[in-house]
């Protein structure tokens, strides 16, 4: 006679889903997934616009403490290329003419830099590059769009850090993704007041 703890177990009936379980549980899923997609792109354009406003506030950086290293002006400037000898404004590879995106460079007309070679004023030589910052992304692709709406393409700092022309703050709004993809998600706007600061904060798209 077997003995209680060698009393065979009895098996178990094994059962699936029923179809109102499953239906119970792809209906949380979707709810999950219409709630989490858009917090996700909203993250990844907010991500995105602060990537492109970091880029051109270090670039800005870069510019105010160079111009006071050197005791030179030395310029931002929106360009559509690393080939460019200067500022420009057109439209170029699918950025209009007054989104920075498309590139821009750091740039001063450091004296003495080519001896064998005549400077010539607001000329951007290979020697007076300091630093360059390519397109952002494919002009047709996602991707950040930097408008200035005054039109500006330059921004110079003087040889004591302050902005080269007076007057009001020079405002630039960065959205992502750009205008040719739909309405923005995420926006920042990066300003550069005439004392050469340098300040990024969100803004409403």
């Amino acid at each position: 006679m077997p003995t209680p703890l060698s009393r065979p177990t009895p098996l178990r009936a094994i059962r699936g889903f029923t179809l109102i379980e499953m239906l119970v549980v792809m209906t949380i899923s979707a709810i999950l997934l219409a709630v989490g997609v858009p917090m996700f792109n909203s993250t990844i354009a907010s991500m995105r616009a602060s990537e492109a406003a970091n880029s051109l506030v270090a670039s800005l950086e870069v510019a105010r403490v160079e111009a006071i290293r050197r005791g030179i002006p030395i310029t931002l400037c929106r360009v559509p290329g690393a080939a460019a000898t200067a500022c420009d404004s057109a439209a170029s590879s699918g950025y209009a003419g007054d989104d920075w995106a498309v590139g821009w460079v750091v740039w001063g007309d450091v004296p003495n830099d080519a001896p064998a070679v005549a400077d010539v004023a607001n000329v951007i030589d290979d020697n007076d590059r300091l630093q360059f910052q390519p397109t952002l992304a494919s002009g047709n692709a996602q991707r950040a769009q930097i408008i200035n709406p005054g039109g500006v393409t330059a921004i110079t700092f003087r040889p004591d850090g302050l902005r080269n022309v007076g007057g009001a703050a020079i405002n630039l709004r960065i959205a992502y993704p750009q205008a040719a993809q739909g309405t923005a998600i995420s926006c920042r706007q990066l300003s550069v007041d005439v004392s050469g600061r340098v300040t990024s904060s969100r803004i409403s798209c």
